[in-house]
């Protein structure tokens, strides 16, 4: 399985961009995107969360925290692909718990609580890379 972790947003004054940087088990690779989406994604990044304090995710993790659980990991694989979700897996003490929901919704509260993404790769993927681009890029473009 591959942890793919989105670890910086940096910005090019010069071109007029920014690029989110992704570090996967043992290499790193970028996405361009808007300045806008880049501030966005550097305000998840650092803590400093865009969206309204009553946000169910912001909500969701700080409920969370306060219950002693701490927000693992969000796995992603083909199969829960087609239907658009993943599994959120969450843990307290020695207890693991899996919550099955909306893959974007899981992709955003790993971000805000800096977990891990996991990436089967026996699971269908063709082109994990490429895909998870293109997904991740279509994710910040509608959610942020």
């Amino acid at each position: 399985m591959r942890k793919i972790v989105i670890i910086d947003a940096v910005f090019d004054d010069m071109n007029n961009c920014a690029y989110l940087i992704f570090k996967d088990t043992d290499e790193h690779f970028q996405l361009q995107v808007s300045k806008d989406v880049g501030k966005r994604a550097a305000l998840l990044l650092y803590n400093a969360f865009p969206l309204n304090e009553k946000s169910i995710y912001s909500s969701f993790v700080r409920l969370a925290d306060g219950f002693g659980f701490k927000i693992d990991s969000v796995v992603l694989t083909a199969d829960l692909k087609s239907e658009d979700t993943a599994k959120l897996v969450i843990s307290q003490n020695d207890k693991t718990i899996e919550l099955l929901m909306d893959s974007d919704d899981a992709i955003l509260v790993a971000l805000i609580s800096r977990a891990a993404i996991f990436i089967d790769d026996d699971s269908g993927y063709d082109d994990v890379e490429n895909d998870l681009i293109s997904n991740w890029c279509n994710f910040f473009s509608k959610v942020l």
